[in-house]
Parts: structure tokens; C-alpha cells; sequence
């Protein structure tokens, strides 16, 4: 019997590879950051762990410019914090 394998992302943040359906996808495109629900979008993606300390850890180590590999603004750093915010307190 085959098993179901599940691919294997790195987060960001902790810099662990975790389950894809663990972490939570991020996508730069057009000069933005934007949650990539489907996983599908265009773009530069990323993933992230669905935790803030990992949110941390990535905007000290500036992770979010250096996957992108530009600036990034700090309104779109916001979106992505009060996302997981979001995703935490609804598990709470």
C-alpha cells in the first residue's frame, strides 16, 4: 500500500521543514506580500509556521526582505503579523 507523502516546506522563521499543511504560505508579487491560500498563486512563495514566535524570528533575521530578495514595506509585514495573529487566537 503507498503512502500518502506530504511534501516538506521550511519555515522562515525557526528554519525547521515541517509538513506543508503545518506552515502557512506566503507569496511577493507586484511589489506586495499576500497570503496564499491554495498554494497556488504567482509570485515569489515562502512559508511560515502558524506561530508568532516564528513571525519573530523572521522579522529579526529579516528573512521576509531575503526571500523576496527586495524591500519589503512595513505595511505588508503588518498584514502577515495580524494574519497570524488571526490564525493563533482562533485556535485559542
Amino acid at each position: 500500500m503507498l503512502k500518502n507523502n506530504i511534501p516538506q516546506r521550511k519555515c522562515i522563521g525557526c528554519m525547521e521543514s515541517k509538513d506543508r499543511n503545518l506552515l502557512i504560505r506566503m507569496g511577493y508579487r507586484d511589489g506586495h506580500i499576500h497570503v496564499d491560500g491554495d498554494g497556488k498563486s504567482l509570485g515569489r512563495g515562502f512559508y511560515i509556521c502558524k506561530d508568532m514566535n516564528c513571525y519573530s524570528l523572521a522579522l529579526k533575521r529579516k528573512a521576509f526582505s531575503r526571500v523576496a530578495k527586495t524591500n519589503i514595506n512595513e505595511e505588508d509585514i503588518i498584514v502577515v503579523k495580524n494574519y497570524i495573529e488571526g490564525i493563533v487566537n482562533a485556535g485559542n
